[in-house]
């Protein structure tokens, strides 16, 4: 029989019992904290292993990748052993290639550090200029091609058409020959013919000859009395004193540049006319003053206008002379014009001048003749030309005694 304990006894026993369990209770826990803890870091473990594993097999891949690719470009760059698996190039000699290939290419790389890429490249595009080049060029060859080959045609049809015109000019030849030929034979008939009619000839040419010479002597006594008929008339001929005073000044205008002169209509003066204004100056020598012009003409008397301005310290005055070497009063002048003229004084302009002057113009020497008028030798003869002092005018001139003045001279007193 189980004697039961005190009840102390089992109280003690009970809370011994209580603490037990807690203790036991305590170390399962732990016990399951610590499996948790090395599950959860088995999990870990396992996870970061799996994440090696996946990137080992990633490297590997690139690897096999990056082995597969540099195989690859060592087997097209070359510089390898064929013979060895998995051989790489060399590349010391890649790139003393490439330095030959910088040296080759010179300035057409433009750089010393040349990858093969850039190479490659500037090869390319060589090779892209150079087919461009060469298709020009072909271009160009077709064209020259066809440019010859339309020329030979256009040879081909020339010399066939020079060989037809040469045909024909050698039947032409051959036609004029015989044409040739046939004159030859009339010609020479003819020059018989004529042989003959100049014997007949001879006998009137000495008989002409004689006739030639009976005319020439009748000439030369012709001229003999025509110079004789000259000499005799050059006295008759009253000379024009040019030099001689042709009037005065009677009335000076209160402003000293219009006056009266003593010369009028029935003296032959023309308004239009200059002189040359005159004043006797020390031991009666004629000292020229100016110029005057003619602008209103009375029976005996005429208003003359001084050309330019007036001199307020020494005016006109009445008593002053008027000289004009183309004028006369008591008669009209004729004038020759010799030679040619220039355009700004032409042989017309004169003519006309000289109307207005109350002169004439000749057509020829002759002994009504006052002035010879001396222009110019002609330009269009060149060294042909004959000098005007050699003229049959300018001899017929001395012979009459005619005066001879030169352009100029004439030129000073006609109105502009």
């Amino acid at each position: 029989m189980i004697t039961p304990l005190p009840t102390s006894r089992r109280r003690e026993a009970g809370a011994v019992n209580a603490t037990w369990l807690i203790v036991v209770m305590i170390l399962w826990l732990g016990t399951l904290y610590l499996l948790y803890v090395a599950n959860d870091s088995i999990a870990g473990a396992d996870e970061r292993a799996a994440t090696a594993v996946a990137a080992r097999n990633d490297w590997e891949s690139r690897w096999d990748d990056l082995n597969t690719d540099f195989s690859d470009l060592s087997k097209i760059v070359g510089y390898r052993d064929d013979g060895t698996i998995g051989a790489k190039s060399d590349a010391t000699s890649v790139t003393m290639e490439l330095e030959a290939v910088t040296a080759a290419l010179g300035d057409v790389v433009g750089s010393a550090n040349v990858t093969l890429d850039d190479a490659v490249t500037k090869l390319l595009e060589n090779r892209q200029s150079t087919i461009s080049t060469l298709t020009l060029a072909k271009a160009d060859f077709e064209r020259e091609r066809l440019a010859r080959q339309a020329a030979e045609q256009k040879t081909v049809t020339i010399e066939s058409t020079y060989k037809s015109q040469i045909d024909s000019l050698t039947q032409q030849l051959a036609d004029a020959q015989d044409a040739s030929d046939r004159q030859a034979s009339n010609d020479q008939g003819r020059i018989d013919d004529i042989t003959d009619e100049n014997t007949s000839l001879d006998s009137d040419k000495r008989a002409a000859e004689r006739s030639l010479a009976d005319t020439e002597d009748a000439a030369r006594k012709a001229a003999s009395q025509s110079a004789a008929h000259i000499l005799a008339l050059a006295p008759k001929r009253a000379p024009v004193q040019p030099d001689e005073p042709d009037g005065k000044l009677m009335l000076v205008g209160p402003n000293g540049d219009v006056a009266w002169i003593d010369l009028g209509d029935d003296q032959g003066l023309t308004a239009g006319t200059r002189f040359e204004l005159l004043r006797r100056g020390k031991a009666g020598r004629l000292v020229s003053r100016g110029q005057v012009e003619v602008r209103e003409v009375n029976d005996n008397n005429a208003m003359v206008g001084l050309i330019g301005e007036v001199d307020v310290r020494d005016p006109m005055l009445p008593g002053d002379l008027v000289r004009n070497p183309h004028f006369h009063k008591s008669r009209s002048l004729h004038f020759y014009l010799l030679g040619d003229f220039p355009l700004t004084l032409s042989k017309e302009f004169v003519t006309q001048r000289l109307a207005e002057m109350g002169s004439k113009v000749d057509g020829s020497v002759g002994t009504s003749t006052d002035v010879l008028v001396l222009g110019e030798e002609s330009l269009s003869e060149g060294d042909d030309a004959v000098p005007l002092t050699d003229t049959d005018a300018y001899r017929t001139a001395e012979k009459f005694g005619i005066r001879i003045i030169l352009l100029p001279e004439l030129a000073s007193y006609l109105r502009d």
